[in-house]
């Protein structure tokens, strides 16, 4: 568990779920993220769905 648990959690949890969330709205709202082009992605569907070997994206900052 990254941040522990129970009696033990760590102090910083709730200021670093918010400096992650102020992280990927400042990429979200600069780039746009898109799949590189390619052979289409084979997905695992359990126990996540998710591509099986990645999904390799590029960066495009928006002017």
């Amino acid at each position: 568990m990254p941040f522990g648990g129970g009696a033990h959690m760590c102090l910083g949890l709730h200021f670093a779920m918010m400096v992650m969330k102020v992280l990927l709205h400042h990429v979200v709202a600069r780039y746009r993220l898109e799949p590189l082009p390619g052979p289409t992605h084979d997905w695992q569907p359990w126990p996540i769905a998710r591509p099986r070997d990645g999904l390799r994206l590029e960066m495009r900052r928006i002017c």
